[in-house]
């Protein structure tokens, strides 16, 4: 869906558009957007050039440096060309906000990045049959109902040899992890 026309609807709050990342033009004129914020969950489509907000109450007042600072891939706002005087004028007027934006984007977007990758090395290690062995996590199930464990841990001479009892075992499930995966690999690539 690249065009979408929602034009005099009584919506009061934008959400709940995520999937449409083709969006090209917008019209959600005229309807009950009073809150100018709503504008900046349009960031996410980074094909928009065409909004139309005209007839909102928001729109009463003096908006449209606040949309054309928040939204840079917009060319057309309210079926009128935004200038490059006016998109330099409303990014130097809402410069300190906007930087927030940006950095808080830039954030979650590595958090997302970090969730794929996590998603994808989890799967891996499902595939390669050693899913729980990573981060000590198999050595830590190993005493988690281990209720003398923690009363041996307190004596000085065995903290020492427990932590590094536990740094073997992690290293030993590390090198099963790389063996199981290289094996993984091999009979993907026998498929």
């Amino acid at each position: 869906l690249k065009d979408l026309t929602l034009y005099n609807n009584q919506i009061t709050v934008l959400e709940n558009m995520d999937k449409l990342v083709n969006l090209h033009v917008f019209s959600i004129g005229n309807n009950n957007l009073s809150q100018i914020d709503n504008v900046v969950y349009l960031r996410k489509f980074k094909e928009l050039q065409c909004l139309n907000v005209a007839g909102n109450p928001f729109s009463q007042g003096d908006y449209k440096s606040y949309v054309v600072a928040h939204l840079p891939a917009i060319t057309y706002l309210d079926f009128r060309l935004v200038s490059s005087q006016m998109r330099e004028e409303a990014i130097t007027q809402f410069q300190d906000a906007i930087d927030v934006i940006e950095h808080n984007e830039r954030d979650e977007q590595k958090k997302t990045e970090n969730e794929k990758a996590r998603l994808v090395q989890e799967k891996q290690l499902r595939e390669a049959f050693v899913d729980g062995f990573i981060n000590g996590q198999l050595f830590d199930d190993l005493f988690l109902e281990d209720t003398d464990g923690p009363k041996l841990n307190q004596l000085p001479q065995l903290v020492e040899a427990f932590d590094l009892y536990k740094s073997k075992f992690c290293k030993i499930c590390d090198e099963l992890i790389a063996f199981a995966l290289k094996e993984a690999e091999s009979w993907d690539n026998e498929k």
